[in-house]
């Protein structure tokens, strides 16, 4: 897909269960007016994923649950060394380990804001929403940078499985973290190596 095609309708990708946002898609970014400079001067930062939530790029409960079952399905493959196969220790080193490599960087999807975003995100008396469409976004970024972009879900981390796809885990948020408002929020993840 060339990321400077317009497309009417977000597309659907078999092996990615996030949902990606059409190009012509409005999405904001509210930070205190001292980091305005910085964008201007530098552009637009990634931080790194395992400098985020508690839960960021975590398996929820059900997900681990769910791998225990599958090692217990598992539980006569032995690897080449002659150790067992111990497939949920596995899971959340592989996660862990992936952490280091994602970094993120998150909008508010459409242009619906309330003075709790304002508060959370800006400071409330001294910021600033950066407007723009997911087209010119992705359009800002280095051609050669390997980013994924799509809305995040929210779950209950108790109740609710997420993706074991490594990027996938980065649109799938704990619904009791600072969530402000009803206002979607869309992400864009690179992974670097």
């Amino acid at each position: 897909m060339d990321s400077v095609e317009d497309r009417d309708s977000p597309p659907a990708f078999p092996d990615a269960p996030w949902l990606c946002p059409t190009d012509r898609m409005v999405v904001r970014r509210f930070r205190p007016l001292k980091y305005l400079r910085d964008v201007f001067v530098k552009g637009l930062r990634f931080g790194k994923a395992e400098h985020y939530e508690k839960y960021e790029g975590r398996g929820t409960v059900r997900t681990r649950i769910s791998e225990l079952l599958q090692s217990n399905e598992t539980s006569d493959m032995i690897l080449q060394s002659g150790e067992e196969m111990d497939f949920p220790t596995g899971m959340r080193q592989f996660r862990r380990n992936a952490r280091h490599y994602y970094y993120v960087n998150s909008w508010n999807t459409g242009t619906d804001e309330s003075k709790k975003i304002w508060k959370e995100y800006a400071n409330l008396e001294d910021g600033v929403a950066i407007e723009t469409t997911v087209g010119q976004l992705l359009r800002s970024f280095r051609p050669e940078l390997e980013l994924n972009m799509g809305a995040v879900r929210y779950l209950d981390w108790w109740r609710e499985a997420n993706p074991q796809i490594p990027q996938s885990l980065y649109f799938t948020k704990h619904r009791g973290c600072h969530r402000t408002s009803n206002t979607p929020k869309s992400r864009v993840n690179a992974e670097v190596e």
